[in-house]
Formats: C-alpha cells, structure tokens, sequence
C-alpha cells in the first residue's frame, strides 16, 4: 500500500497555459498583489495545517484568491484535518468539472481526500476530464521510478486503466517491462515446446540458460503467435483421442472432459478441429432437443411481437434456446428502433449547447450508452469537450420536436416558425 502522505512524486507549478491555471490567472501589479512576505505566511500557515478560511483571515484576503495562489505555488500536503464548509463549497463548484488531481491542488490535499470526500457529499463525475500538465508530470516521474501502475493511479487519481492509455499517448515505457523477444529466444523456446516439455518447465529451463524470466503466460502467448499449438501444454494421448472421436459420433457433450482430461475448453476445441471432427446433429451441442420445422415457424411467426419468456412457455423450452435459435435464426425484436433527423439534430445543439447526454435520454427513451454511441457516430464526443453542466430548466420538453425547438437559437428558431 502506498503511504497516504504522498501527496505528489515531483514539485510542479502550473504554465499558464493549464486550463485550470487559465481560469485563476492572478492579475499582475494591483494594490492588493501578493508580497515576498504575504507568500512567506501563507506557506508557513499552510504547513501547520491551517484551514483557507484561517488563512484568508490572517492575510484579509478571499478564500479564493489563498486557494488561487496555492494552485500557483504548487501546495499540497497529506492532512487529515476537518473538511470546512468553505472547503466543501470549492470542491462541489470545481469536482464536476475538473480533474480530481486540479481539485486537490485547489484544496492542498491529497487526491485520495478529494475522493473520499466527494462521496460523503455524493458528488458524482459522469465523464473523465482531460489531463492537466500535473498529472503528466507525476505520471512522468512515476514511470522514471519505476512506481507500480497501481499506486501511480493513487497518487494522481486516476483509474488504473487510465493510467496505462495515457502512458502509451505519451510514449512512456515501464522499466519493469520485459524486453522484446530475441530471435534466438523464440527459437530456444520452439525447440523445448517441440520436445514436448510444459509452458513452467520450458520457463524454467530458460531462466538456467540465461534468458530472461518471462513467466510462463507470455511464453505460451509468444508461442501462440508463432502458430504453435497444443492444447493445454502437454500432447494429447491415442486414448483422449478416442474419446473425443465417441463424444462427437454420440451427440454428447464435451463439458464433462475438462474435468476427466484436465484440460480447458479451448485445448479441446483446438484438438477438435486438428482431428476434423463434426457435431453429427445440425443443432450441434444445443440447448434442449433438436428444433423441428413447426417450432421454428412458430418462433419466426411470434418473436418480437410476444414476450421471448412467454414463447419459451408455449415451446416447453429453456429461455436461453429460444434466443440462441432467434440469434441463429437472425430474428429480432424490433425494440430498436432508427434514428430520426430531429434526434440527430437534437444532439448536435446539445454538444453546441453544453447540455449533457444524460439530459436528452428521457426525452429519446433510450439507454444512455446507445445516445452515446449515436454521438460519437455522428462526431460528436461529449467526452473530450468535457462534462455538460447544463440543464433544461425545471420544465424540459417531453418531445424531440421540443427538444430541438428549446436548444435552437433564437433567430434560427423564427426561421424555422
């Protein structure tokens, strides 16, 4: 577990060019800028623990121009004092909107603290924010450290995922990644695999010769790609041969093999198909008894217009066969239905507008990732513009017509009248 006190891996004063730095650009040569001494204080009170509203106070300045310039001077400690009300006020105004990593440098506090404490206010974040140069900072120094990927996304706050795709934009690789295969390293590795050896002791044995420690997953993955296979790793014996070739002439099932043969599906499966065996029912390994033709003309006569459960009843069989035999069959339900103009429209003035997804799905009637998908299909990624704050007002339109007549700009609305 990381220690909770890392608060940052390197000391980092925002550019003007950071976004959030942008929008608390401190106006330069006013009566009231900041002094050497004013500075002095500030840091000092801020080591023991003070509170922004202490601190305002001691400096007669705002609450937010003390958590303005802490941003700047790139302030932050590991502190387990009480959350103020004041404290609370910048984090539901900033957490929506900004990175968890930019709030916590608002606040001098630990991403962690900013998580937790959005929780407790039940604030939520619909959309990843884009990342700040502190972020790529300590993602930077994270990586010359060699810091596990884990306790990296701890420190930013950022999920681990995250973590890993923004390293990969940023061309940044983990010195504890393992080196690209050498030639003479998958040759090694074929020769011991054709001797019939197991994915652990050809890892083994390659680690006495002086390769590097691989593990034996990425060397049954490297030996994939090289086209070798053979089941589980050891060859398999005339005996399951057999087998295999009595279950397939009788219809019956494979799933009791794992156990017996102590092997994975996916080793039988490719054991299948290098002996060319065939399922000798057209249904294969099928849920239920074979289909006949009066029950499959009664599925094409009644799905999507009666409930698949109901179907299953007047069938006698499991719901599962029913729509494994509709997938096969191509049969759909008609539950979804085609975009119109208007919805297509609707969503484009959203994304001018800044209106959220999540505000047009009751509108559409649809789920929220399908909304979602339409907009990225239509170039419309509500993601990187960042998250929709607004609304539509304590009396939304219950109709896509009022919909796009409520987002249309004024003029534009008159043309259309």
């Amino acid at each position: 577990m990381i220690d909770i006190d890392v608060v940052e891996l390197v000391a980092h004063a925002p550019s003007p060019q950071d976004p959030v730095m942008a929008r608390l650009h401190e106006v330069a040569f006013r009566p009231d800028a900041w002094l050497p001494s004013d500075l002095a204080r500030l840091a000092a009170m801020f080591r023991e623990e003070a509170s922004l509203g202490e601190i305002a106070g001691a400096l007669g300045r705002t609450i937010r121009a003390v958590s303005t310039k802490i941003y700047e001077l790139g302030l932050r400690r590991g502190t387990s004092r009480q959350w103020t009300p004041e404290d609370d006020a910048l984090l539901m105004q900033h957490y929506p909107t900004a990175a968890a990593g930019a709030v916590a440098g608002l606040l001098g506090r630990t991403t962690c603290a900013i998580y937790a404490r959005a929780g407790v206010l039940g604030l939520t974040e619909p959309q990843a924010p884009l990342w700040t140069e502190w972020e790529d900072w300590q993602l930077r120094r994270a990586y010359e450290l060699a810091m596990p990927t884990h306790q990296i996304a701890v420190v930013i706050g950022r999920p681990h995922s995250g973590i890993c795709s923004r390293a990969g934009t940023l061309g940044l690789r983990h010195p504890s990644h393992q080196p690209d295969w050498e030639a003479s390293e998958m040759a090694r590795a074929l020769e011991l695999a054709e001797a019939g050896l197991r994915y652990r002791a050809i890892a083994a044995r390659m680690v006495e010769e002086g390769f590097p420690d691989r593990g034996h997953d990425p060397l049954g993955q490297m030996l994939r790609k090289l086209g070798y296979g053979r089941g589980w790793g050891r060859p398999w014996t005339p005996e399951e041969d057999d087998l295999l070739r009595v279950t397939y002439a009788n219809g019956l099932s494979t799933a009791p093999l794992r156990d017996r043969l102590g092997r994975t599906k996916w080793s039988i499966r490719w054991r299948v198909e290098e002996l060319g065996l065939r399922h000798p029912k057209p249904d294969g390994f099928r849920l239920g008894p074979v289909w006949s033709d009066e029950e499959t003309a009664h599925l094409k006569a009644t799905y999507g217009k009666v409930k698949p459960k109901e179907i299953a009843r007047q069938l006698g069989r499991d719901l599962r066969a029913v729509y494994q035999r509709a997938f096969a069959l191509g049969l759909k339900t008609n539950r979804h239905r085609d975009w119109t103009a208007d919805e297509d429209r609707a969503i484009a003035l959203a994304f001018e507008r800044n209106v959220s997804l999540g505000a047009l799905v009751p509108i559409f009637r649809r789920d929220l990732a399908v909304v979602s998908k339409r907009a990225i299909k239509l170039g419309f990624s509500f993601k990187q513009r960042g998250r929709g704050t607004s609304d539509l007002g304590s009396d939304p339109p219950s109709t896509v017509a009022g919909l796009v007549a409520a987002l249309t700009p004024g003029p534009q609305r008159d043309e259309d009248a």
